[in-house]
């Protein structure tokens, strides 16, 4: 049966201080008066304005927000709270070192968007653009702090490459070229994906700050200033090979014996890591007989529904349906002692691109497998077993056929298989 493991808060935790809205006043019902947010931290007192006024007749004192008779109740609603998760962010973030209420408002203007800058006497260049494009990731939702840090090493990347001031309008197809360069000579980026990943952030910057017009730099209209995508090979498992792992005998070691189970739940049940890492008791739930496990992705935030067979529910009860705490380097790093301990040493030519060039190299197994291997490995052995792809869609989340395929890890030869014993069959 389903336990619950959600333990009390115990004594001695230290509560986060709370953002209190305020009215400037509350004498005349009727009469809009301004709406402030009033933080208090390590002794001092914050008072944030949140640029709206309300009358008190449309306002819950008790509960400090809006009522919901309010004609502008949506947009008001929608800006406190977005106050309220930009301060208790900056707070959690420099707790340790507190800022002054000077430096606190300036980083919730950069966060909150407030800064304006007129074009005539703009001073802020990409750099700066880019550290506030990457506070204000920082202070949404779960995704977007996951985003955060894909602009954050393209700024740790950028500082390094050219140091000081860079201008919106130095970013052309030299840069580009001579950028591309430094990071395949200088830094241990190889794959021309990598460099993708930073020609489109550096894109996505100069599009929002050319709409915000702090510039007249277009270049990210230019077809060129970008490196494409290219096609790599993929690793999955067979079905034989996840047998071989859920068979092994890792009894005297727990360690690993954890590791494996952890992977096999991913195989059997084509979630990430970012999803079985913080799986819980709530995610499971009964439908007549069956069990099903039900939740919303951490990178796409889309719903899925994943069967849970006999084998997937009895590994997930083993570990109280509740996942186990480790780092994914860790965790990847144990993952390849497993393979090595379960002999899956086999090697695999990957086809990769390596600075700028496709090459076909021999790994293996045990020395390339990672935690998204679980996941690749479900879409795979259920591709091949012949179950519609929409279904399997609605289990990986993917929203496009043609992605769902070019993520499964079928290698030619298992697919002419398939085909081969299709074939047969009429």
């Amino acid at each position: 049966m389903l336990k619950d493991n959600i333990k009390p808060i115990g004594k001695g935790v230290t509560k986060t201080p709370e953002v209190r809205f305020n009215l400037k006043s509350i004498i005349d019902k009727n009469k809009a008066t301004l709406i402030s947010a009033v933080f208090r931290y390590d002794n001092q007192r914050l008072v944030y304005t949140t640029q709206h006024k309300i009358p008190l007749k449309y306002w819950i004192l008790k509960e400090q927000k809006p009522r919901s008779s309010y004609p502008f109740y949506q947009d008001v609603k929608k800006d406190l709270e977005a106050i309220n998760n930009a301060i208790l962010k900056i707070y959690s973030e420099t707790k340790e070192s507190p800022l002054s209420i000077d430096d606190f408002k300036k980083r919730l203007d950069i966060v909150l968007g407030r800064v304006k800058i007129e074009p005539e006497t703009n001073t802020v260049d990409f750099i700066d653009y880019l550290i506030s494009h990457i506070e204000l990731l920082k202070s949404g939702n779960d995704k977007n702090s996951r985003t955060s840090q894909k602009y954050g090493t393209l700024l740790l990347n950028l500082q390094k490459f050219r140091s000081g001031k860079l201008p919106f309008e130095a970013i052309d197809m030299k840069f580009k070229n001579d950028f591309i360069k430094w990071r395949y000579e200088e830094t241990r980026a190889s794959s021309q994906n990598t460099i993708n990943k930073d020609m489109e952030c550096i894109k996505s910057v100069l599009k929002r700050s050319y709409k915000d017009k702090l510039h007249t730099n277009d270049i990210f209209k230019d077809d060129d200033f970008s490196e494409s995508r290219v096609k790599t090979s993929i690793f999955a498992l067979n079905e034989s090979e996840v047998n071989r792992l859920d068979d092994f005998d890792f009894s005297d070691n727990q360690r690993l014996e954890r590791v494996r189970d952890w992977f096999l739940i991913s195989c059997w049940s084509a979630l990430r890591w970012s999803d079985f890492s913080i799986l819980n008791p709530e995610h499971i739930i009964k439908d007549g007989e069956d069990f099903y496990l039900n939740k919303f992705n951490e990178k796409t935030n889309k719903e899925v529904f994943v069967p849970i067979d006999k084998r997937l529910y009895e590994m997930l009860e083993k570990y109280n349906f509740k996942s186990t705490s480790i780092s994914n380097q860790k965790f990847n790093d144990y993952l390849k002692e497993v393979f090595k301990a379960v002999g899956i040493t086999d090697e695999i030519n990957i086809r990769e691109s390596i600075k700028g060039a496709m090459k076909d190299t021999p790994y293996p197994k045990c020395d390339i497998v990672s935690a998204h291997d679980g996941r690749r490995t479900w879409a795979s052995i259920n591709y091949l077993k012949g179950y519609p792809i929409g279904l399997l869609m609605q289990v990986t989340g993917h929203e496009k056929e043609e992605t769902f395929l070019s993520y499964v890890g079928v290698s030619a030869l298992e697919k002419a298989r398939r085909l081969n014993a299709e074939m047969k069959k009429g």
